[in-house]
């Protein structure tokens, strides 16, 4: 007998995270690469004495930039297509494992990438977006280091230090920054693909869908937010909110299939399985002080011991400041 589909699909959201991590580092490495060659042409350089060398540097640094940015095109536009081709393919595969005795359809996978592409997703993001902020990003640092370096004199190793940063020094670059939001933006656009993939295969089969559930990891990282979206449940994709709702946003939704058990199961935490149906306001409120404090931050946690209920400080799917809540509550 086949898994229920809830320990299916959070089942590979845990794999999908992991390839998430692996298809950033991947990503990250030719930005890297990219990163190093620019330090060696202005080692080479020895920084940049006058107007004219600059120029010649920035010339330099612009063709590694752009070397960068296209091989993460395509490696990112090939990679995104295998993504939603085989997230189509998976989940018609765990729907027809619990019961479902109907061919299911699938959706043109080409359709799919294409629609996600031009689809923004968190803070208005797209494709062609991020891959655009991290060649201004990575351009700007250099160019910004140069410049400075050209008009106080600095040596080639003071210039790559301001952009890279130094281990020994524990110094961490301007750099950093970019890599950081690279990092996240490639991380939600992933989401963002799988999700399109996973909502296309849901569209094309409502006829045996019934409704939604909001699915979000029981642990700490997940933002009070989300946390208190886990287990709500939509009728249709239409009234449900897309997803992923921010940066590193791990939720997801459950289709509830017609004629099915769609609780059954159970749910993984760092402590242990519970029951499928156990959410995150469940989990949260079992959760020791410490972890609390640290979701809640110190002030909304001293509110909540005091009664103020969890869904009091996220009306309307959005988090109020303390002082919206208490002119909210007074």
């Amino acid at each position: 007998m086949s898994a229920p589909l809830i320990d299916q699909m959070l089942t590979h959201a845990i794999y999908f995270e992991r390839y998430k991590n692996h298809e950033v580092e991947q990503l990250i490495r030719v930005l890297d690469a990219a990163n190093v060659h620019c330090r060696q042409v202005i080692t080479k350089t020895n920084g940049a004495a006058t107007k004219a060398r600059y120029l010649d540097i920035m010339k330099e640094i612009k063709g590694i930039r752009d070397e960068a940015v296209e091989k993460i095109d395509k490696q990112l536009t090939f990679d995104l297509n295998e993504l939603v081709g085989s997230e189509i393919n998976h989940q018609a595969r765990i729907i027809k494992s619990v019961g479902i005795d109907l061919e299911i359809i699938k959706p043109a996978s080409q359709k799919v990438f294409t629609a996600a592409t031009f689809m923004p997703f968190a803070s208005s993001q797209t494709f062609e977006s991020t891959l655009r902020q991290l060649g201004d990003g990575m351009y700007e640092q250099w160019d910004m280091a140069v410049r400075t370096g050209y008009l106080t004199g600095e040596t080639a190793r003071e210039i790559n230090r301001r952009v890279l940063g130094s281990v020994k020094d524990q110094l961490p670059g301007t750099m950093k920054k970019i890599r950081n939001a690279f990092d996240a933006n490639t991380k939600t656009m992933l989401s963002h693909y799988a999700e399109r993939a996973r909502d296309a295969v849901y569209e094309a089969n409502s006829d045996i869908i019934i409704g939604y559930r909001r699915l979000e990891t029981l642990d700490g990282r997940t933002c009070l937010e989300c946390g208190l979206a886990d287990g709500k449940t939509y009728k249709t994709l239409k009234e449900a909110p897309p997803l992923p709702a921010h940066h590193r946003c791990r939720g997801l939704y459950l289709p509830l299939l017609r004629g099915i058990d769609n609780y059954d199961g159970e749910r993984a935490t760092k402590d242990g399985p519970v029951l499928a149906k156990t959410d995150w306001k469940e989990w949260f409120e079992k959760q020791p002080v410490k972890l609390q404090k640290d979701i809640l931050g110190p002030a909304r946690y001293e509110l909540y011991k005091k009664g103020a209920p969890l869904g009091g400080f996220v009306p309307d799917g959005r988090k109020l400041t303390l002082q919206q809540w208490y002119k909210k509550n007074m």
